[in-house]
């Protein structure tokens, strides 16, 4: 029989590596399916995925499938090279392969994809149809740990103990929105009294070519975005939170004068953010004009540039870190000159798929002996019938209602990458990296659906009407939170 016939292997992958991808932990190989097509089941079939150099040790792991079933991986956490990721000074292509093999060693499958590998300083952010990389990772360019940053604060300090007889630089902790402005005016000011000169962008193949920090303040220029970033790098080191604002091709930046954030990560709502602005609660400066103008000027510049942005983006640093975009870490330059990460830094990752059920023979005879479909409703929870929310602390949410709180339900953000896809119970308590965001939005009675927004409203639409036609019926209400769910 032809191998072909006996499984049909599919894979779904990134087509392009840049450092900050692993590094944040979202996967490169996403989803591995698997199906046995034969009359016969498989046991023992080992998958295998290696990448050349690009891989500290090959992935592998065994599975059993029965005839006609199709078994699916996900977020499957491959080891990449850090050192060799953050080595590259131009674009490399390389191949990702993926083989099946029988328990006997016989040739299954096999599927191939191409990838393009980033150097460390390529923005990913213009180009992200090309690239086929998430846009908010821009949010790892901010580095406000680069030591350029700490030479720009020092300066900022003097300038807040000239402005207000107090140097010290404490984000949020004096609660006063005119001293958070202060502090953005000073690095403002520090950075402007280094003389910095504005340079064109900078475009390559895949993303726009930026230069870190430590560039910026040793070659004494930069572009609008490289500026912008660094200023936001600044911002970010005293404790506030900063967010970079595009129109087109234009940059500028933002900053809350409150412990706040955007409601989305990545957002378009310009004209919400020109409300606060006009209440006072954030400011804004064009690093553009960083030169020649001081910051009140940057700073109406930047109003008038939000004002006319109908279609801006706007990337919040603070959501960023939240949902585990970390900054990249400082680089450091080997004796042969080559760039090297700081590779005692592990990078965040999701945890490892469920173990697919190994069970072959006792499968069959479950399916043979009971009834374990969809025909038996107390087993079967429909999804038209039921909304399912996150929660890292059970206990938490328990004494959050219990307290007679109102929770805000909102849909599962757009920009996440999720360790789970589709409707399975079993497998939305798998927060990942996302569970630190959960926590803090449940302390600010912000509850998240696991479903989207395409799909969450109708769910609730779907429940509503059941609730009221339960009520029309048999006069109660069949409403009801359950708060975990037993697995029989």
């Amino acid at each position: 029989m032809d191998p072909q016939e006996k499984i049909r292997l599919r894979a779904v992958a990134a087509d392009t590596v840049h450092f900050a991808l692993p590094y944040n932990g979202l996967p490169v190989l996403r989803e591995i399916s698997i199906q046995n097509t034969g009359p016969s089941p498989l046991e023992g079939v080992c998958l295998r995925v290696e990448c050349g150099s690009a891989l500290t040790q090959t992935y592998q792991t065994t599975i059993d499938i029965l005839p006609g079933q199709r078994a699916v991986l996900r977020n499957i956490p491959l080891s990449f090279n850090m050192d060799f990721l953050a080595g590259i000074t131009e674009k490399q292509t390389g191949r990702l392969c993926i083989t099946a093999e029988s328990g006997t060693g016989e040739p299954l499958a096999e599927e191939a994809f191409p990838l393009c590998f980033l150097p460390y300083s390529r923005c990913l952010w213009e180009k992200k149809e090309d690239v086929g990389l998430p846009p908010e990772l821009l949010a790892a360019f901010v580095t406000p740990r680069s030591p350029a940053v700490e030479a720009v604060l020092v300066r900022a300090s003097v300038w807040m103990d000239t402005w207000s007889k107090n140097a010290s630089l404490n984000g949020y902790q004096g609660q006063s929105p005119v001293r958070a402005r202060q502090q953005a005016a000073a690095v403002y000011t520090a950075l402007q009294e280094m003389g910095l000169e504005l340079l064109p962008a900078r475009e390559g193949e895949s993303g726009a070519e930026l230069r870190l920090c430590g560039d910026i303040i040793g070659q004494r220029a930069g572009n609008v975005l490289e500026l912008t970033l660094l200023y936001v790098s600044c911002l970010e080191a005293l404790g506030l939170n900063p967010l970079i604002i595009f129109k087109g091709e234009h940059a500028f930046a933002g900053v809350w004068l409150e412990d706040s954030t955007f409601p989305e990560l990545l957002g378009n709502n310009c004209a919400l953010l020109s409300q606060c602005f006009s209440a006072g609660k954030l400011t804004l400066a064009d690093c553009a004009a960083l030169k020649a103008i001081r910051f009140e000027g940057a700073e109406q510049i930047a109003a008038l540039e939000l004002s006319n942005t109908q279609n801006g983006r706007i990337l919040d640093l603070r959501r960023a870190r939240l949902n585990h975009i970390r900054p990249l870490p400082a680089p450091v330059r080997g004796a042969d000159g080559r760039l090297l990460a700081e590779d005692e830094k592990e990078a965040v990752s999701y945890p490892p798929p469920a173990p697919l059920i190994a069970a072959a023979k006792r499968l069959v005879w479950e399916r043979e002996l009971l009834e374990l479909g969809t025909g038996n409703p107390l087993l079967n929870l429909l999804s038209a019938q039921s909304l399912p929310i996150l929660a890292s602390s059970l206990e938490t949410l328990e004494g959050i209602l219990s307290a007679g709180a109102e929770l805000s339900l909102l849909s599962r953000p757009a920009e996440w990458r999720t360790p789970w896809t589709g409707y399975d119970l079993e497998t939305f308590h798998r927060l990942g990296v996302y569970e630190g965001f959960v926590t803090a939005e449940l302390s600010s009675l912000r509850l998240y659906s696991a479903l989207p927004e395409p799909e969450m409203a109708p769910a609730a639409r779907s429940l509503l009407e059941l609730s009221r036609l339960s009520a029309e019926e048999s006069g109660g209400d069949a409403l009801f939170l359950a708060l975990g769910l037993l697995r029989w």
